[in-house]
């Protein structure tokens, strides 16, 4: 069996993935159980970072054909979906703490540098803010979008996604028994199980 052949795998649910980890081919291998060198292979065959370049431009290009704008919006979409559900893990575990002072020992990640606990607000501030870029996001979705509209999202929205997306993830790997790549697993099987969020497209265009 040749590894790298796309036939044997569910290149759509990796896709998937690699929007979910913003192109982290290490993160994609852990979360579906798969050989990180095979996300690459796959990647550069069907160009996927020059598409995820692309979906995400920061500009209005004339060039981009109103399928290509389409398409930048359902990505979009579906990166916020992830985010979503990134976003719900943190506040369901959050609500599982009865008293304040185990609230806050959870938020107290060990200092690398002192390996001490350290009440760290700034994970509130960035789920919070992420929870912000993604409701605005999906709210967005929701609402009519005239068909001649050149580009559904602006700039600083594109910009403020990638980063609450990241910020979140990072905060994740901060707080025990939080992991973002599991988070990620949780959101792609829900996914698979009934695409609930997530609108029908072809993930390899």
């Amino acid at each position: 069996m040749n590894t790298f052949d796309k036939e044997h795998w569910d290149v759509a649910r990796i896709f998937l993935a690699y929007l979910a980890f913003l192109g982290n081919s290490t993160k994609v291998g852990i979360a579906l159980k798969m050989p990180a060198e095979v996300v690459e292979v796959l990647a550069a065959k069907e160009d996927w970072p020059t598409k995820l370049r692309a979906y995400q431009a920061l500009r209005h290009d004339e060039r981009r054909n109103s399928t290509d704008l389409t398409i930048s919006r359902v990505v979009t979409r579906i990166q916020a979906c992830h985010l979503r559900v990134l976003i719900n893990q943190f506040l369901n575990r959050a609500y599982r703490f009865t008293d304040e002072e185990s609230l806050l020992d959870w938020l107290s990640p060990r200092n690398p540098r002192t390996n001490k606990p350290k009440f760290e607000p700034r994970i509130l501030i960035d789920m919070v803010r992420a929870l912000n870029v993604a409701s605005r996001i999906l709210d967005r979705t929701c609402e009519e979008t005239p068909v001649h509209e050149p580009e559904a999202y602006t700039k600083e929205e594109l910009a403020s996604l990638r980063a609450a997306i990241s910020r979140a993830m990072r905060r994740l790997d901060q707080l025990p028994g939080m992991d973002s790549v599991a988070a990620v697993e949780e959101s792609l099987a829900l996914w698979g199980r009934r695409h609930d969020g997530f609108p029908d497209y072809d993930p390899v265009i």
